[in-house]
């Protein structure tokens, strides 16, 4: 009879256990899960993408050559957060590097930031030489600002010309 009580107390212990765990565990998984989305989906993140191009003069053989261009500037009441920003350059064979940079205006102070070295990303196709760059980062750009892009190459053959194209993601927010 003794053995008969234990057993049906550890039954019963087992079967509490496991309603528990049908009533607890999807509300825990369901919290964890809704804390993640809910971060992802939040209404006030509003999708941003822009881009700008520039195609220099022709060149004379200057040396360094920078090509620069600016984004339109960001509305009014409207904080931009850049998580994504590409480079593309075509370029001639005498450019083995390009130092890309980005430029953001946050709290009202300008800065800019070197994106590090690019390598030729045709060095084995000379015919079509060019740059190819994309990074993910995290930076923010103030309501009214631009968001300025260059590239800077170590020269350019004479009678050649340099066009960047910069493009820029990630999602704005309204500032109170």
């Amino acid at each position: 009879m003794k053995l008969l009580k234990e057993a049906l107390a550890v039954l019963g212990a087992l079967i509490l256990l496991a309603v528990m765990a049908v009533i607890v565990m999807p509300k825990a998984t369901h919290a964890v899960v809704a804390a993640l989305v809910r971060d992802e989906d939040q209404p006030a993140r509003h999708p941003f993408y822009t881009s700008c191009t520039v195609s220099t003069a022709t060149a004379t053989g200057v040396s360094p050559f920078t090509a620069s261009c600016s984004t339109p500037a960001i509305p009014a009441g409207e904080e931009v957060v850049i998580e994504t920003v590409s480079f593309s350059v075509p370029s001639g064979t005498a450019n083995p590097s390009l130092w890309p940079s980005l430029s953001t205006t946050t709290a009202g102070a300008a800065t800019t930031f070197d994106l590090g070295e690019v390598q030729d990303a045709h060095s084995n196709l000379r015919a079509d030489p060019g740059f190819l760059t994309t990074q993910a980062i995290r930076l923010y750009a103030d309501p009214g600002s631009v968001i300025g892009c260059s590239g800077l190459v170590l020269s350019l053959a004479p009678g050649t010309e340099m066009t960047l194209t910069c493009t820029l993601s990630g999602y704005w927010v309204s500032l109170p």
